[in-house]
């Protein structure tokens, strides 16, 4: 019965919702040399309808495996990265800049097709 409660629980935690605000989205990723972006920042624009995601924000890719997987970095929309990526939706920029690359901090990620969340 132990084994029972164990795994009833189990199911119980990975059904967990946690309700975002500001909004969420599964993005794909990309880097661009001149996108102006420090180490710990990113872009993130939703939607075309949508003003630039500013401030902390918390980036994983997707899947996600482990806690550690997760990130809190700083989403950027100032005017001048505004006027250079504005044009950008359903990605998330990242920097090239910095000792190890962000995506390979989100569970190994890369730059081939992974999606982020």
């Amino acid at each position: 019965w132990i084994q029972e409660e164990l795994m009833a629980q189990r199911k119980k935690l990975l059904s967990l919702r946690i309700p975002l605000e500001g909004g969420a989205g599964n993005l794909y990723g990309v880097a661009l040399r001149d996108s102006g972006l420090g180490p710990g920042q990113v872009f993130v624009r939703l939607s075309t309808l949508e003003h630039p995601m500013q401030g902390p924000i918390i980036i994983g890719r997707h899947p996600c495996n482990h806690p550690g997987d997760l990130q809190v970095v700083t989403a950027v929309s100032d005017a001048e990265i505004t006027s250079r990526l504005g044009h950008l939706h359903g990605v998330v920029v990242f920097p090239v800049q910095g000792d190890r690359p962000l995506p390979d901090m989100l569970g190994g990620g890369d730059l081939d097709g992974d999606t982020f969340l």
